[in-house]
């Protein structure tokens, strides 16, 4: 009788061992199910990634480019000092001047001056008439008594002009005189010019936190750049800006010219 009961339990005990196999094949069996993806599940890309050593060095080159515009050497709006009518304009739009030229002449009105010399305009530089807004016979009136008076003429000198760009604060501890510029411009397309910047603002400007670069370029040929020099040396420099000479720009075939216009728009790297 205790022989049938221990086979009793003996067996009892093996169906309940099958039993807990069997359910935990089963739960194993849903897992890896619900892990394994489907024929239609979607498998993204593989991405694998690469540890670099970054590139560093006094022969790595960092650059920004920035919009730049071509303006006037100089550029002066010149007025009448006294009202009046006007004698005498014979410059037009185009026409060359000499420093020193009279240009305009104007007769004062009665009580208006203390001789006719207040209403002599000459030019203040070499140049050229950009803008002229008056004839002969016109009556001139004062601008320092009435606003708004129109210049009787705009003289620019363009021989030399300044190109000047604007660089974010990110990157100026990497400008220098010594910087390497390229110009590339909407009117010359497929042409770059190289140079080197003639001067830097001491600071940035406060309301857009950027520093402002200018470069003169010579405006005319390598030849005619040779003999500016030798014209320039002997006048010390005296009517360049900071005695400073412009620069010829690299990247021209040779006999070419510059001619670059003030107004022309492009980029500077």
């Amino acid at each position: 009788m205790l022989a049938k009961k221990k086979l009793a339990w003996l067996v009892l005990a093996v169906f309940a061992g099958l039993a807990g196999l069997a359910a935990g094949l089963v739960q194993w069996q849903g897992v890896a199910l619900a892990q394994t993806p489907s024929a239609s599940t979607p498998v993204g890309p593989v991405i694998r990634v690469k540890t670099i050593r970054p590139r560093t060095g006094s022969d790595l080159e960092v650059g920004v480019e920035q919009p730049a515009d071509v303006a006037p050497y100089y550029r002066v709006e010149l007025q009448s000092q006294v009202a009046g009518t006007l004698k005498f304009l014979e410059k037009d739009i185009g026409d060359k001047v000499a420093a020193g030229e009279r240009l305009a002449e104007i007769e004062p009105v009665e009580g208006a001056g203390d001789g006719k010399a207040k209403g002599v305009v000459t030019a203040p530089f070499d140049g050229v008439i950009a803008r002229r807004s008056a004839d002969p016979g016109t009556f001139v009136a004062n601008p320092a008594i009435v606003s708004g008076v129109s210049p009787l003429l705009v003289v620019e000198r363009t021989d030399i002009v300044t190109i000047s760009m604007r660089v974010p604060e990110a990157y100026v501890a990497q400008v220098g005189k010594d910087t390497e510029a390229e110009l590339r411009l909407d009117a010359m397309p497929g042409k770059v010019l190289r140079f080197k910047p003639t001067r830097l603002a001491p600071s940035l400007d406060p309301a857009d936190r950027t520093l402002v670069l200018e470069v003169d370029l010579y405006n005319g040929t390598a030849e005619e750049h040779r003999q500016f020099l030798e014209r320039a040396k002997l006048s010390r420099n005296a009517a360049l800006k900071g005695r400073t000479l412009p620069e010829f720009p690299k990247g021209l075939e040779v006999g070419a010219a510059a001619r670059l216009l003030p107004g022309m728009y492009g980029k500077m790297r």
